[in-house]
């Protein structure tokens, strides 16, 4: 049973997530979604470059954009090149396949912490909480990072520091830290997984420590490296995927104090991350963390992802998917405080209520996050009808990404729209403004008027007004 659970466990949470393999991007945060697919159309277009990852709001020639490593990206547009044309199904498989191997990690992870019979406990959390079934679909880098971090604190997790065991450490090391830099590149934030490998390693045994050490902190040089490469894109190209130190996540003093914040991580954690029945099994493995202290690791890497959600308060509050690392670490002291709960009756009883409460709070964040919004879709097509592939526009919309995804058209984003800005941008090539409702928090109808005096300007659908810039020819400007 120890050993068929695992595969149960895994082989449920694959199909689960094949259901909505086929469904469009606009589901929650389409935005990133649509970023990432557009840069995996751009690769297919300009070539498998991933040291020049390119959008299609960075102008009309699709100028390189700061960005982490594209890793999932690339392997997205090498499958893409084999087919007719992007498949949104086909992207979300390569996720879908990060998903396997994270929960297997997970699992792996905890087996090496504990026993087999902690494998197929610790797999359950990560496999069906609310954002791991939805981003564990998603277009997104961030299952490929999380696969790749935990995979290399599996492969940590082997080294013994054992005199006999020493060549194979080596290799889990080296192995390790390799796939720890990978994920780190993926997505920054993973950084945060190097403090609970550390003491991975360091626990193992004094056995060749200062080589397993040494490789992981040599690991985090090709982060560097990137990142420093990744900067000057920004400044040669002006065009930033929030990356960088300037990127305007790093917490302050007011977004502290802001109960908004705190009310948000609340929100997450008891609807999304890891529920009613995560708090107390998780809860229960703490009560225990004196007498057990194989999961010191677990509750360094809970503690340091606190951390994170401390520094850059603004990102994890906007993006609910940060929170998927917390839920990879509290899988693991779930599984264990699980094994513990049903070992007594009052444990058993709390489990069953809590899980209960879990499912039921988890289906409805799950339908919510899968919700489709239509409307960057519909505003997409709509303006690939009205403008032509060998024109720019310049879209003023919340959700320009999306919309240029749909469109399949290229140009550059605003949320707010100057008139007295047309020029600059007619002379960077933009041929067409494409001004939704949205627009500037809702469109001047004295604006519309100015327009209509200097330019071309038409009505598309109920949601956006066309406007064609005279005297401005594609890649001519003015």
């Amino acid at each position: 049973m120890k050993l068929l659970a695992p595969f149960v466990v895994l082989l449920v949470a694959i199909g689960v997530r094949a259901l909505t393999l086929g469904a469009p991007l606009y589901e929650a945060h389409h935005i990133r979604q649509s970023d990432t697919a557009t840069m995996a159309r751009n690769m297919v277009r300009h070539g498998l470059d991933p040291f020049h990852p390119r959008l299609d709001w960075t102008g009309p020639e699709a100028q390189p954009v700061e960005s982490e490593f594209p890793v999932y990206a690339l392997a997205v547009a090498a499958s893409w090149r084999l087919l007719p044309a992007p498949s949104v199904p086909v992207a979300r498989a390569w996720t879908l396949l990060g998903m396997a191997v994270l929960i297997w990690a997970v699992g792996a992870l905890a087996a090496r912490l504990g026993d087999e019979w902690d494998r197929a406990p610790a797999m359950l959390l990560v496999s069906f909480a609310p954002l791991s079934l939805v981003f564990g679909r998603a277009v997104m880098p961030d299952v490929w990072a999380l696969a790749l971090g935990w995979a290399g604190l599996a492969a940590l997790a082997r080294t013994t520091g054992e005199e006999d065991q020493a060549s194979a450490d080596t290799r889990w090391a080296l192995t390790g830290a390799a796939l720890l830099a990978l994920a780190a590149l993926a997505k920054l934030p993973m950084l945060v997984l190097w403090p609970p490998a550390l003491l991975l390693v360091w626990r193992a045994g004094a056995t060749r420590r200062p080589l397993r050490v040494g490789a992981l902190l040599a690991a985090v040089l090709p982060v560097a490296v990137w990142s420093a490469h990744a900067a000057s894109l920004a400044d040669a190209s002006g065009f930033s995927l929030g990356v960088g130190f300037e990127s305007g996540k790093w917490t302050t003093p007011a977004v502290l104090l802001d109960p908004l914040t705190w009310r948000a991580y609340a929100g997450v954690l008891g609807s999304e991350a890891i529920l009613v029945i995560g708090a107390v099994t998780v809860g229960w493995a703490l009560v225990r963390a004196r007498q057990d202290r194989s999961l010191d690791p677990v509750w360094l890497g809970l503690l340091t992802f606190g951390g994170l959600a401390l520094v850059a308060a603004p990102a994890v509050r906007a993006h609910d998917y940060y929170f998927l690392p917390l839920v990879a670490w509290a899988s693991l002291a779930a599984g264990r405080g699980l094994r513990h709960a049903l070992d007594r009756r009052v444990g058993v009883a709390l489990v069953a209520v809590s899980l209960l409460l879990s499912a039921w709070s988890g289906a409805l964040a799950t339908r919510r996050l899968l919700r489709q919004d239509e409307v960057p879709r519909l505003q997409g097509e709509a303006l690939a009808d009205a403008v032509g592939r060998d024109r720019a526009v310049l879209v003023c919309d919340p959700f320009v990404p999306s919309i240029l995804w749909a469109a399949d058209r290229r140009g550059f984003k605003t949320q707010a729209f100057d008139p007295d800005e047309i020029d600059g941008y007619a002379a960077r090539g933009v041929t067409d403004l494409w001004l939704t409702a949205a627009c500037n928090g809702g469109l001047d109808p004295d604006l519309i008027e100015s327009l209509e005096r200097d330019h071309e300007v038409t009505a598309s659908g109920e949601w956006a007004w066309h406007v064609r810039l005279r005297g401005v020819t594609p890649g001519g400007g003015r």
